[in-house]
This record gives structure tokens, sequence and C-alpha cells, in this order.
């Protein structure tokens, strides 16, 4: 994922527990965070937040949120993340 094609920019990225407003075409089988995994998911954010500058506000609306938080099964054994980022570095020396 890349922010920085978030247009107009903004510091404020928002996400949703809302497992119905999900985009993504050809995934199925979604189901929603419970009480507990929802306040672990706020605690690692507020976390992330204070560390980055970045601020996170939830919303109910899945098709105003930047990311959703949902559980699924993975696909196989062999499945490690079913996800895709991108990392950039350097090394300073």
């Amino acid at each position: 994922m890349n922010w920085n094609y978030i247009l107009p920019y903004r510091n404020t990225l928002y996400y949703t527990f809302d497992i119905s407003g999900a985009t993504e075409s050809g995934v199925s089988g979604l189901s929603a965070y419970n009480a507990a995994q929802q306040a672990a998911a706020r605690s690692i954010l507020t976390s992330v937040q204070s560390l980055t500058g970045i601020n996170f506000a939830e919303t109910a609306s899945g098709s105003a949120a930047d990311f959703h938080f949902s559980c699924r099964d993975i696909a196989g054994a062999t499945t490690s993340w079913p996800l895709r980022f991108d990392v950039f570095y350097t090394y300073l020396e």
C-alpha cells in the first residue's frame, strides 16, 4: 500500500470493522472481529498513531474506509499471508 496516492493530501486514514462494505472482488467468507479483537486493533492503531503522527479514525461506513478489519480463513496450509505490502528502505552509513 502506498498512502502517497491518497489525494487530496490528508493525514487521517479511516478504518472499519464493517464487513458488509468490503469491496474486494472474489473475497468471501469474511467474519467480523469480536469485541476483544476490535479493542486490540484500536489499541494498536493508537500506538501507531503516537509513533507516526498518522491519524486513524473509525467509521461505521465500509465505503468510507481506507481499510477494513475482518477475519477469514487463509487459502491453505502453505499460505503465510494473503496480503501484499510494498516496503522500501535505505541503509544510512
